[in-house]
């Protein structure tokens, strides 16, 4: 092979190849994945209050008291 085949061959590489290996682009997500919008702060409040609300349920059902 010419020397500037070689040449543009590993610019090639280096371009396209290397970066692709050493920085992988994100696939997109499958089309049957559907993306959850983000919480409300509200919401958020929301869970951590019914959370903790079970949680003390499920230690009173044992015999622990708070």
């Amino acid at each position: 092979m010419k020397v500037r085949v070689v040449c543009r061959k590993l610019y090639d590489y280096v371009q396209y190849d290397l970066k692709e290996i050493a920085f992988p682009s994100s696939l997109p997500d499958p089309p049957h994945i559907k993306k959850r919008r983000k919480l409300t702060w509200h919401e958020h409040f929301l869970v951590l209050h019914f959370s903790n609300f079970s949680s003390e349920r499920v230690l009173q059902e044992e015999g622990w008291r708070l």
